[in-house]
């Protein structure tokens, strides 16, 4: 999954939710509850690491003074 977009669109009806991958030969719908499951962990993940918007803006910030 490294390099590869994500795009996770759920609404109030967790069964109609959707992923869509890009890929080398184009889109791909994955929309399996096994599946669905696995991209929620991932997603659940990323946030729980993931910076809050401010630390992220700082980050990038010295990143770019830093160049």
């Amino acid at each position: 999954m490294t390099g590869q977009t994500i795009l996770y669109a759920h609404g109030p009806v967790p069964q109609l939710d959707t992923v869509s991958l890009d890929q080398s030969h184009g889109p791909a719908l994955v929309d399996a509850e096994a599946q669905l499951e696995m991209y929620r962990a991932l997603l659940a993940r990323m946030e729980a690491v993931a910076l809050e918007p401010s630390a992220s803006r700082e980050l990038i910030h010295k990143l770019t003074h830093d160049l």
